[in-house]
């Protein structure tokens, strides 16, 4: 997720646009293969929790879904990340990478941070992941099972 913010006349900041980008590590030979979909500006890569299932997930598996969809994961996004005064204070622009599981009864779990900018930053990532709804599962055929996600948010200012 890119986030500009830039001083409208009145010197308040503004959001000026959010790209939304689930931005999902890709893996190499001998790692953890992982599935692409876009969707907008929706680009996910996922995989699954089990090691043992990840290459029938990718082959066969269906991914889990935010309830509404992406239009509703990007609105929920912009309803929950804020660009904190002390960042823009400082004049910080990063890019926070937090992974979490969306477990097989469709809960946001074990959100964490794979890279750090700042705390304010990065605190903001996390609360929003912490305030997710429960998503649709991943399935396997009729079972349902847990996928990681890697999420790069990115905070930037517009010039």
């Amino acid at each position: 997720m890119i986030i500009f913010f830039g001083l409208n006349e009145n010197k308040r900041i503004r959001l000026v646009l959010i790209l939304l980008s689930l931005f999902f590590v890709s893996r190499t030979i001998g790692q953890i293969k992982s599935k692409k979909i876009e969707a907008g500006n929706l680009n996910i890569r996922m995989y699954a929790t089990d090691p043992s299932i990840n290459r029938m997930f990718l082959a066969k598996g269906i991914d889990p879904g935010f309830p509404g969809g992406e239009k509703s994961l990007v609105k929920f996004a912009k309803s929950k990340l804020r660009y904190p005064k002390t960042a823009i204070r400082d004049n910080i622009e990063g890019s926070v990478i937090v992974q979490f599981t969306i477990n097989s009864r469709g809960y946001v779990t074990d959100p964490k941070l794979l890279r750090s900018v700042r705390n304010d930053l990065d605190n903001q990532c996390l609360d929003m992941l912490r305030q997710m709804p429960n998503w649709i599962p991943a399935k396997l055929g009729d079972i349902t099972t847990a996928v990681n996600c890697d999420w790069k948010i990115t905070f930037k200012f517009s010039r």
